[in-house]
């Protein structure tokens, strides 16, 4: 039996990788490892997962900051959009919803 093969990994790599939201499936390919080997060393290097979390976090930053320059710039289908995932506003309020033919039927069903 051999020795077991070492564990080398480009920490800043794993990083930009996290940063552009790559699943850890597509950064273990890129690594040249497999999946189950990446999941498995991750959870035994904490270089390893402070990385991943650095650079998600990092790029989760940085597309929030370019929404809201849109946003300032005045793309209106940015608000639009915004607006609905922060504000849970949604183009068909709860209070002006047409009933369907669907709801009719089951209202008269309640009634008898």
């Amino acid at each position: 039996m051999g020795r077991p093969r070492k564990w080398i990994v480009d920490y800043d790599a794993v990083e930009k990788l996290a940063h552009i939201q790559a699943t850890q499936e597509e950064i273990a390919y890129m690594l040249g490892v497999t999946p189950d080997l990446f999941s498995h060393r991750k959870m035994v290097d904490p270089k390893l997962r402070e990385a991943l979390d650095r650079g998600s976090v990092g790029g989760k930053i940085s597309l929030r900051r370019a929404m809201f320059r849109s946003l300032e710039e005045g793309n209106v289908t940015m608000m639009i959009w915004l607006s609905k995932q922060l504000f849970h506003y949604s183009d068909n309020p709860k209070g002006s919803v047409e009933k369907s033919g669907l709801d009719e039927i089951r209202e008269a069903l309640r009634q008898k």
